[in-house]
């Protein structure tokens, strides 16, 4: 059977819910790939330089950090003197002192 009925889209809902899935699908994605890592003072890490030309991630160190600022930057001491460097969170890799003991230590 035909009916004469027309359908009136609500296209306000439809869009906002083709956003919120792209969104949700974003995050789920971003999450599998992004590491966080909380900083602590006294945790040692590497620091990253960028070569643009060979396209290499080149580590330095590891340095000890001092303290961490709410602006995203950490204060990482370089030496043994008071030389302190202010560097981006984003820069930094986690030190891991034995590899071995590190994945024992996530399967317990």
């Amino acid at each position: 059977m035909i009916m004469n009925a027309t359908y009136l889209a609500n296209w306000h809902k439809s869009t906002a819910h083709q956003r919120s899935r792209a969104l949700q699908n974003n995050l789920n994605e971003n999450a599998k790939r992004i590491q966080h890592h909380d900083y602590q003072p006294n945790d040692m890490e590497y620091l990253t330089n960028r070569d643009v030309k060979r396209k290499l991630d080149i580590k330095q160190g590891p340095f000890r950090i001092v303290s961490i600022h709410t602006n995203g930057t950490v204060t990482i001491q370089r030496s043994p003197a008071v030389i302190l460097t202010y560097v981006l969170y984003t820069r930094l890799l986690p030190y891991i002192s034995n590899p071995i003991e590190s994945k024992v230590g996530a399967y317990l």
